[in-house]
């Protein structure tokens, strides 16, 4: 999808109906708001200044910026529902972003059921389950498939831990998931996923683990420990293709790779990579 759309007047948009398809709102420095749905790009008439980024950030943050001061310096906050909030701007080494330009906010939402089509292929007969990797370029539904793989394994009565460094999956508040989980679900809220499943082995004896965008080296070294303590995995990555998996180091860890791509809307399944 290009930055091509309609401009459109404020006002035009207070219809809530207009918000069902939405995506992402983009919000950057003395240019037109963006809105973007799964079919199309919408520009407010609106320019915001710098002064109500400042605003919009530190509302996004309620009202207290200092307590976000990391995720601030890794360039995203994930906020109350679990939606996800890119920030760009003036970056100075070892200080983060100083200087805040440009917001991405990256709507959340869950769709139960979304992960039917997929359900059959990392479930065995005997409800046993495979370890599944769901691979999948940005924006293609990968955290959506994953949340619901989760709640519908955790309403069959099967112990699921979830480690959700950015906070999307679980969508916690205060500790606590916003989002159905179902009733057998265990989350370490923003902790490291390396650090997470050696806890989560420790101290909560899941069946699976579900985790979100692995890939560096420790998280496959977390990952191995997990398969080697007999406990089944589900996770997502950033890829296209089986060979992205491969150069992840992915690959002998997992029994099926899902890919994914938004061909036909977010969370078109394009193939299932079976091993064993």
């Amino acid at each position: 999808m290009g930055e091509t759309g309609k401009v459109i007047k404020n006002e035009y948009y207070k219809n809530p109906e207009i918000f069902n398809n939405l995506l992402e709102i983009r919000i950057r420095c003395a240019n037109p708001i963006q809105l973007k749905t799964s079919t199309e790009n919408i520009f407010l008439a609106h320019k915001p200044q710098s002064t109500e980024i400042d605003r919009i950030v530190t509302s996004l943050c309620s009202n207290s910026v200092y307590a976000y001061e990391k995720s601030i310096k890794d360039g995203f906050v994930t906020i109350k529902g679990g939606h996800r909030v890119g920030l760009a701007g003036r970056y100075v080494t070892d200080k983060g972003i100083l200087t805040i330009g440009s917001i991405n906010i990256r709507v959340a939402g869950e769709i139960k059921g979304s992960c039917k089509c997929v359900l059959p292929e990392i479930m065995k007969p005997d409800g046993d389950v495979y370890n599944s990797l769901i691979v999948s370029p940005p924006g293609c539904g990968k955290t959506t498939l994953l949340r619901d793989i989760a709640r519908v394994l955790s309403y069959q009565n099967i112990s699921v831990g979830i480690v959700d460094e950015r906070s999307e999956v679980a969508a916690c508040f205060m500790g606590v998931p916003c989002n159905d989980l179902g009733p057998c679900c265990d989350v370490y809220d923003a902790c490291p996923k390396d650090i997470g499943i050696y806890m989560m082995l420790r101290a909560m004896s899941p069946y699976v683990i579900v985790t979100d965008e692995v890939g560096n080296e420790k998280d496959v070294i977390a990952l191995k420990q997990a398969v080697t303590a007999g406990v089944r995995l589900i996770a997502t990555c950033h890829g296209a293709s089986e060979k992205d998996v491969l150069e992840k180091g992915l690959k002998g860890i997992f029994q099926r790779i899902v890919i994914l791509s938004s061909g036909k809307g977010p969370g078109t399944v394009e193939r299932v990579i079976k091993y064993g």
